[in-house]
């Protein structure tokens, strides 16, 4: 379950980042990252995991400023 819903939320960022919407993307982002930030702690995903995760998204949402 934890897994899906990171993926949805990834999912919604990335049609977002796809419409070149800056401020919904940051939003996105925002919650995909206290996802990743809660299932980590969890220990549902690997620390380097979720860094890894974090890294790739952001680098888009800069792509697009």
């Amino acid at each position: 379950m934890a897994k899906s819903r990171i993926r949805t939320a990834a999912r919604r960022y990335q049609e977002a980042v796809a419409a070149k919407n800056e401020e919904a993307a940051q939003e996105e982002l925002r919650q995909v990252i206290s996802l990743l930030d809660k299932y980590t702690v969890k220990g549902i995903l690997h620390r380097n995991t979720a860094a890894r995760k974090k890294s790739r998204l952001s680098s888009q949402l800069k792509s697009i400023q």
